[in-house]
């Protein structure tokens, strides 16, 4: 009995020992009613073990490290998993509960069931399009963390990928991709990937940094599973270390602007072009001698502003100026896709391109601004481009009604200093002669043929009977008599007191609400009527340009400024505004209003400035407007002396003779201020002053210089 009682012993001494080797988890894992695990020790005392089974059983272990019966307080979880779901479909998340031995059991909570659901497991399912919030919270609430899923209406389609620029610098570091997903509702959540990261690094928000020089591609990946992507390649260059000298015209340096500007412009630059900028804004008053001065002087610059008015002929066959067709061939190729054909031939001298036009308003027929209310007050409801109004003498029939109605009153109304003529034959500015005086006929005869004729107009028939007509008009008291010289229409326009006034237009009513914001003081609308045909002539294709000087040091990076500035939004608009938030805010897409620290009231303005259409506005501006003129000039017509530029050297004398006769004689003339056939001030006496002041002489000369002009081209 002895010995058996002792075998039994044994055996449930064997027994238990068996039973604890094999399964201690088994103790382990069970829990009181309080949560506390009980046989802490014994997983104590297997822990060695577990260090050479790996992580599955490190984990295991990790749950009951933390001593003594207790679980070790969470302190932080980590959530992975796909972040974006498909509608309809379901994502498996999962919770790491940092330190190992903290419980690993968390609750789950969507921000928004209506967008995506997530269970007791992780798994998510999403329900509609849109972005929620998943939240893991431990089982003792000590640690949360959260993660953001999107939920996709439908699969990606096509990634569209921008780039501010293909080209980014070392020093300019980082730049910022953006990807659009479509359909809209598709998944805008993306990865990032480099080809190149010893050149090119991009991080998970698609912000690339360069890293050395070389390219790189770097790609955006859909990540709902559809498998699209869209790439871009980035070329990352050195910097020459270059500044481009841009001498530009203004009304007033302000150096602290311009400086925060300049270095604005040239960080966005100089990785497009290798070079940085610096601005030489020189007021009007001083053009002629700090710019052509320096010009002339043979000093450092690489861009300056010129035009016909200011002397771009001159600087172009004095040598001043660097050709342009071959850099235009090379680095052009936005300014030949963007800027009319029109303006590059019209802005050569002797057929060799020297300067790049803005692109603006290259036809301006004349025509007349009619004041609408008054005009309604007469009897006629008169519409833009009216169809019943062909030549200046289908004016006069509302003149007489006007003047019926209103006697004290004088219905045309002209700029004393031009004493324009809405439906006149000759090139506008064609030998910049005072009143025009030597000229080409625009329009092409009726057989189609150009009348190449060179013209001294004051002596021509067409100019006499207008000259009769307009002394005739005075007469009838359709003219004020005191509209010469100097005469102030801004006021009587302002007033409304007018029924025509002869203008230069830009199509689509804008000359004519130009003028009624800038002078009116009465309540009454206004409309255009266009009495020339379209024309692209010389004057205009060269009355706003940029040139390379021939001392520019690197004609390259100007030319390609250049090319910028006729293709490049971003540039155009810091070139006219400065930067946003600073010197301007945008109020929409694009309309803007100013700041206090203000560039644009520093240069000369929009007109001077690129490629018109891609400017922004001041708000309530249209900001189609500058689109608008320029496809209003994509049928106009070539005259064929587009591009001739008379030399005034041989005849200069002669030249300011004439001038001085126009002056005098001319204008009155034209403004039926004096009667035509006055002997002493009259059309005959016109001529003859004309005739002893050498007309004949210029005449000569300009036939002479267009004939040879003509067999180059």
């Amino acid at each position: 009995m002895k010995h058996r009682m002792k075998r039994v012993f044994l055996f449930l001494t064997v027994l238990t020992l068996v039973f604890l080797c094999i399964a201690p988890e088994a103790f382990a894992e069970k829990k009181n009613k309080s949560g506390e695990t009980r046989i802490e020790q014994q997983a104590e005392e297997k822990e060695p073990a577990a260090k050479s089974t790996g992580k599955k059983t490190e984990k295991k272990a990790g749950k009951k490290a933390g001593g003594a019966g207790k679980t070790a307080a969470a302190e932080s979880i980590t959530i992975s998993g796909e972040s974006t779901v498909q509608k309809g479909k379901s994502v498996q998340l999962s919770a790491q509960v940092s330190p190992a031995g903290a419980s690993q059991s968390v609750k789950w909570k969507s921000s928004n069931n209506k967008i995506a659901t997530v269970n007791g497991k992780g798994v998510v399912k999403g329900k509609k399009a849109g972005t929620v919030t998943i939240t893991a919270t431990s089982a003792d609430k000590k640690a949360k963390a959260t993660f953001t899923l999107s939920v996709a209406g439908s699969q990606t389609k096509k990634i569209t990928l921008k780039a501010p620029s293909k080209t980014m610098s070392l020093s300019q570091k980082t730049m910022q991709l953006t990807a659009q997903a479509t359909p809209a509702e598709a998944s805008q959540t993306f990865a990032w990937k480099s080809s190149n990261e010893k050149v090119a690094t991009v991080d998970s928000n698609g912000v690339v940094t360069a890293v050395k020089a070389g390219k790189a591609k770097i790609t955006a990946s859909a990540t709902d599973g559809s498998k699209k992507t869209a790439s871009v390649q980035i070329k990352v260059v050195k910097t020459s270390g270059s500044t481009l000298d841009i001498y530009w015209v203004g009304n007033g340096d302000n150096e602290s602007v311009r400086t925060q500007v300049e270095k604005a412009i040239s960080d966005y630059v100089e990785p497009l072009i290798g070079a940085k900028v610096c601005f030489h804004i020189i007021s009007w008053g001083e053009w002629n001698d700090k710019a052509i001065g320096a010009l002339q002087g043979g000093e450092k610059m690489d861009l300056i502003f010129t035009a016909d008015w200011e002397g771009y002929g001159i600087e172009a066959r004095d040598g001043l100026l660097m050709p342009l067709d071959k850099l235009l061939n090379k680095y052009g190729k936005d300014i030949k896709k963007n800027l009319s054909k029109s303006f590059l031939e019209g802005a050569k001298v002797d057929n060799v391109l020297y300067a790049i036009p803005t692109n603006r308003e290259l036809v301006t027929p004349q025509g007349v601004i009619v004041n609408k209310t008054a005009a309604k007050a007469i009897g006629w409801d008169v519409k833009e481009d009216d169809p019943s109004i062909l030549s200046t003498e289908d004016l006069e029939k509302w003149m007489k009604k006007y003047k019926e109605k209103y006697p004290d009153k004088y219905p045309y109304l002209m700029d004393g200093n031009s004493g324009r003529w809405a439906d006149e034959p000759w090139c506008t500015d064609f030998a910049g002669m005072a009143g025009n005086a030597v000229s080409m006929k625009m329009a092409k005869t009726k057989d189609g043929k150009a009348d190449e004729t060179v013209y001294s107009i004051f002596e021509t028939e067409e100019q006499e009977e207008h000259i009769r007509l307009m002394y005739d008009w005075a007469q009838k008291g359709y003219i004020d008599p005191n509209n010469v010289g100097y005469f102030d229409y801004s006021s009587i326009f302002g007033s409304g007191d007018f029924l025509f006034f002869t203008q230069p237009l830009l199509g689509n009513n804008y000359k004519a609400e130009d003028m009624y914001k800038s002078y009116a003081t009465a309540d009454f609308e206004v409309t255009e009527i266009t009495m020339q045909p379209k024309y692209a002539v010389t004057s205009n294709a060269g009355s706003s340009m940029f040139g390379i000087p021939v001392t520019s040091k690197d004609p390259e990076a100007a030319m390609k400024y250049l090319n910028l500035m006729h293709s490049d939004e971003k540039l155009v608009n810091l070139m006219l505004y400065g930067e946003e938030g600073v010197n301007y805010n945008k109020v929409s897409d694009r309309e803007v209003t100013l700041t206090d620290q203000n560039w644009y009231s520093v240069h000369a303005g929009p007109w001077t400035v690129g490629d018109t259409k891609l400017q922004y506005v001041l708000e309530g501006e249209d900001p189609e407007r500058q689109a608008k003129i320029q496809k209003y000039a994509k049928d106009a017509k070539e005259t064929d002396s587009l591009g001739f530029r008379f030399v005034k050297d041989n005849v200069a004398s002669e030249i300011a003779a004439v001038d001085m006769v126009v002056a005098e004689m001319a204008l009155p003339l034209m403004l039926g201020q004096v009667n035509p056939d006055d002997r002493a001030q009259g059309v005959q006496a016109l001529k003859e002053a004309l005739q002893d002041a050498g007309i004949n002489e210029i005449i000569a000369e300009v036939q002479k210089q267009y004939k040879e002009w003509k067999a180059s081209k």
